[in-house]
Formats: C-alpha cells, sequence, structure tokens
C-alpha cells in the first residue's frame, strides 16, 4: 500500500473502526502492507535509534524486525516456559486488532529470547541477563517473500491518543518507503577483532556441544518445537563493529541459515 490515496482510505477506514469499536484504552495493533523491503537496509536505518530490537532472517519463511518494547517480561524463575506462556496468553487476551489482513505471517507476535542453564536468580541479577525475556515489540517490519507489512502495538490511554498512533503510523511508513541504501564501509579493523573472537570460540567448544545437546533435548521431549541454538560468551570490542556488513555476509555466504539478533540495550548485542 505505498499509493498515497490507498493509504489515505486506509486510514478513514481505520479511524471509522475505531469509533465503531468504543474503545478508548487498552492494547491495540494496527498492520498496514508496505512495498516489498530489504530488511538489512531496513535495520540498518532504524539499529540506533532504539535501545532494544531483533532481527530475524530466514531464506523464503517470515524474516521481521523487532524495535523497542510494547510489553515485556523478564523471567528468572526456573519455570520459565509457564510463565512466557502466560504471559503470551494475557498480551493477546487484552489486545484488540483494529484491522485484520489475511496474511497469518503479518499477525502479531511475541519473541523470546531464553537460556538452557538453571543460572542461579542472583548470578542473572549481577549479570543484569534473565533467564528468559518475552517481549511484545511496539514496531514489527514483517517480510515473506515479496511481501511486506508494518505493524504496530500501542498501549492507549490518557497520555496517548488515537490520533498520535495515526501519526506514528504515518511518519513509520513513510521513513520506511524513503529509506535509501546508507550501509557504511567496511571496517578494515573487523578482519583481527574476527580472529580474535574466533580463538575465545574454539576455546569454547565443549560447552557448546553441552547447550546444543540440551537444546535437542528439549525438542525430544516435545517441549519446543523449533529453537535457535547458541552460546553466550562474553566479547569485549576494540572498537565498533560493523553488525550491518556481517549481516549482508551472512547473506550472501550462508543464505541458507536463519540469521538473528538481539539487541538487549545498546550495550548489550548477541547475533
Amino acid at each position: 500500500m505505498h499509493c498515497e490515496s490507498s493509504f489515505s482510505e486506509f486510514l478513514k477506514d481505520l479511524s471509522s473502526q475505531y469509533q465503531d469499536s468504543g474503545i478508548r484504552k487498552g492494547l491495540v495493533s494496527i498492520c498496514v502492507k508496505m512495498p516489498s523491503l530489504d530488511l538489512i537496509d531496513m535495520y540498518n536505518y532504524f539499529l540506533d535509534r532504539y535501545s532494544f530490537s531483533a532481527f530475524w532472517e530466514e531464506k523464503d519463511r517470515m524474516s521481521y524486525i523487532a524495535l523497542d518494547k510494547c510489553k515485556f517480561a523478564q523471567i528468572n524463575d526456573l519455570n520459565k516456559f509457564e510463565q512466557a506462556k502466560y504471559f503470551t496468553k494475557n498480551v493477546f487476551d487484552q489486545m484488540t486488532c483494529l484491522n485484520s489482513p489475511n496474511d497469518k505471517e503479518s499477525l502479531s507476535k511475541v519473541i523470546y529470547f531464553f537460556s538452557y542453564g538453571n543460572t542461579s536468580l542472583k548470578t542473572n541479577i549481577e549479570n543484569d541477563v534473565p533467564i528468559m525475556e518475552a517481549i511484545l515489540p511496539r514496531i514489527l517490519i514483517i517480510k515473506k517473500l515479496h511481501n511486506s507489512w508494518l505493524r504496530i502495538n500501542y498501549e492507549l490511554d490518557e497520555n496517548s491518543s488515537f490520533k498520535d498512533l495515526i501519526k506514528e503510523i504515518r511518519f513509520i511508513r513513510n521513513e520506511i518507503i524513503n529509506i535509501k541504501d546508507c550501509t557504511k564501509k567496511e571496517n578494515e579493523g573487523d578482519i583481527p577483532e574476527i580472529k580474535r573472537f574466533n580463538l575465545l570460540l574454539d576455546r569454547s567448544n565443549k560447552d557448546l556441544k553441552k547447550d546444543i545437546l540440551e537444546g535437542l533435548d528439549l525438542i525430544n521431549q516435545g517441549i519446543l518445537k523449533k529453537v535457535v541454538l547458541c552460546k553466550r560468551i562474553n566479547y569485549e570490542m576494540n572498537h565498533k563493529l560493523n553488525l550491518i556488513h556481517i549481516l549482508k555476509n551472512f547473506r550472501l555466504n550462508l543464505n541458507n541459515s536463519c540469521t538473528y539478533v538481539w539487541k538487549r540495550n545498546y550495550e548489550d548485542i548477541t547475533f
């Protein structure tokens, strides 16, 4: 929906649906069809703007960028899956979708990041890394093949009106449509950094194999159907890494793999 007249009609219809719904406060979700997008270029544009973001790209499957938090839970108990399930149910019980596209990929999503380990609560507080994070993103940019959508999840209350929501949808949509490829040039300093990181990774292989087996066991038990297996390694950079360049290299050289980023805050990024 990149034609301005079509978008104006969409906003008018949306305003009518809002008036008819009688909703004046609470969680609402709105989806706008977008022209085909390059997710890495989108992420490059928004990466530094939001403290939290997540990126997921999988060839020929549903991929997305999540920006900012609408609702979230940080869970440090060992019954993390039950609590995450409870959080997700509450979110969707409270949510009102003001428009409902036919494409299931465009539906709102709660995303998760969790540890397999039984790390103590005290240790997690000290490290500022919860056992599990469950997040309903405020902004979702979703893509599958040549179809793309912008979804906004928004909490209406006495400080935020429906007019504010419409303004935000219009503003973000226009930004996305007008984004140009602004990928920075490769930083030559990345090469020695990657070599140094690879040495650290080699030393952690034993722990990595153990975590992978624990993750596969969760699938075998039927607790999970699909999971990204990874190992957290604390690594201090000597300079700022060009993340977007790395993502483009992943897409070029590992195009049948899933690529993801979890940016917990401005100082903590897992990819």
